[in-house]
């Protein structure tokens, strides 16, 4: 029989964007902004097509597998 491993982490994200050095304020982006720009890339794509890196004997590749926006935080 063929055994798959997986790893599946969930993150809450408290901040995104992209900061100057030292600033508390992104110089653009935001966590909406991300996500949406994130899904939209990975929207046409078939799971295989959505790693971020080649697995080697240190880690296991990353996929996108779903972005989803809350609706009680609005993220």
């Amino acid at each position: 029989m063929l055994e798959e491993q997986a790893i599946i982490t969930f993150y809450k994200i408290d901040k995104a964007g992209y900061y100057a050095h030292n600033s508390k304020e992104p110089s653009f982006g935001n966590i909406s902004e991300i996500l949406v720009d994130l899904e939209s890339w990975a929207g046409s794509k078939e799971l295989k097509q959505t790693k971020t890196y080649e697995a080697n004997e240190d880690r296991y590749p990353c996929y996108l597998v779903d972005a989803k926006k809350l609706v009680m935080t609005g993220d």
